[in-house]
């Protein structure tokens, strides 16, 4: 990994970083790129997210340096001085966070971070020095190899176990030795934890793909155990490689699946997250999960409803028959989150579920016709009022679900069949 580091200050300057950042601070105040940044160009990793660590209190110039790029500037904590920048670089969403240095000296601080990955720096006003890397991080990533920076690292802070496991998927890393007996030591304390914490932490690591791995080292290191009981025991795994490539096919799926659902998950994570309680018969511990991490109502609802979820058996007849409405209606009727409940039918029974293209095309054509999640009906009720007779009550509403029922099963194509059709329900219910 000896990168000439002229291809890291070329990424710094393209994205505004360099030099407006020296140019802004003060001559006293020394900043330094760290942590994951460092690390993720290293890895040949987009680099969108840069993390920055002055001497002194970097509220100053993370302000100021909002105003330069034209940004918005946002307190992360307040008592810790601790800040964030977003701008936009052409279609690229950017963010920089600046916080203090740890110690007094940069030794100190990286010292003080979690794995030895993230325990790196540039000077940004002495470049020439290259990198710096005293607990040998990028011997680590050379080696894939993920160790602690110190000790007591896991016990400062017990998140730090879900952590591990998050880099050990995202990264491909393997924890050593030293981190899983820790790991195994600490992970008891996870229940100390604030709930929306290792929530955010276990978002993050189902969002990746290979499952199968990150699950065996909750399971093996005690994580699981300890946030939810022993429910998954030797539970099998091997269907979430098929889910995966599954999720990969598709123009368009992919897109579906980064889509946020609320409390830092997106549809790929809550697809497998509810796929791995489904399997192994684990349904009823969506409720006590929901409440350790702290979900809202909308998610909670949803990852239940995906754990029980069939999909009908002629939905994809009535598909394949149905006008663009009727499709959109059959669609709707699923449920709020029509996208995530014909995905997972897809990761269930593949052959007899619509497929990923014609996923994504239902989700375009209910984006266009039916933006706030429903459809005007085709007949309303003020012309079945004034032709039919039928005022606002049970009966009315009654012959709603019936014309809807039509455009889905494709007996009903417009709006001169919803009438006819209206008129010989009212004739045959006299």
């Amino acid at each position: 990994m000896n990168k000439p580091i002229q291809n890291l200050l070329a990424i710094l300057e393209e994205r505004s970083i360099l030099p407006t950042v020296i140019d802004l601070a003060p001559a006293w105040q020394d900043c330094f790129l760290v942590g994951g940044s460092v690390r993720d160009w290293l890895l040949d990793r987009p680099l969108v997210d840069f993390d920055l660590a002055t001497a002194g209190n970097p509220t100053t110039l993370a302000k100021q340096f909002a105003e330069a790029v034209s940004g918005r500037w946002v307190s992360l904590d307040e008592t810790f001085c601790q800040s964030r920048v977003v701008w936009r670089d052409q279609e690229t969403t950017l963010w920089c966070d600046f916080a203090p240095l740890r110690a007094s000296k940069l030794a100190g601080d990286l010292a003080a971070r979690d794995f030895t990955i993230n325990a790196m720096a540039l000077d940004l006003r002495d470049q020439e020095f290259g990198i710096a890397d005293p607990l040998g991080g990028i011997g680590a990533l050379q080696d894939r190899r993920l160790s602690l920076c110190a000790p007591d690292v896991l016990s400062a802070d017990p998140l730090r176990c879900l952590r591990a496991v998050r880099f050990a998927a995202t990264l491909g890393m393997k924890p050593d030795d030293e981190l899983c007996n820790g790991i195994r030591k600490t992970a008891p304390r996870l229940a100390d934890v604030a709930g929306e914490r290792i929530n955010s932490e276990l978002a993050k690591t189902f969002s990746v793909p290979d499952q199968g791995k990150n699950l065996a080292l909750l399971k093996q290191l005690g994580i699981w155990s300890n946030l939810f009981g022993d429910g998954l025991g030797d539970c099998d795994v091997s269907f979430l490689q098929e889910a995966d490539r599954q999720l990969s096919n598709g123009q368009g799926l992919g897109i579906l699946g980064e889509q946020s659902l609320g409390s830092g998950w997106n549809r790929t994570g809550v697809l497998r997250l509810a796929l791995l309680l489904r399997t192994n018969r684990l349904s009823t511990m969506v409720k006590s999960m929901a409440g350790r991490l702290k979900w809202g109502n909308s998610l909670t609802q949803l990852v239940g409803q995906l754990c029980e979820f069939k999909l009908p058996g002629d939905f994809l007849r009535e598909t394949q028959l149905a006008t663009t409405r009727g499709r959109v209606q059959a669609c709707l009727a699923l449920g709020p989150d029509f996208v995530s409940c014909l995905m997972m039918a897809l990761l269930l029974a593949p052959e007899t579920s619509p497929d990923p293209n014609a996923i994504a095309d239902f989700s375009r054509e209910a984006v266009l016709h039916a933006p706030q999640g429903r459809l005007q009906p085709l007949v309303d009720g003020g012309w079945i009022a004034r032709e039919l007779g039928i005022q606002p009550g049970p009966e009315l509403g009654r012959l709603l679900d019936e014309l809807r029922r039509g455009e889905i099963d494709g007996r009903i194509r417009n709006r001169s069949d919803g009438e006819e059709f209206l008129r010989r329900l009212v004739v045959k219910s006299d």
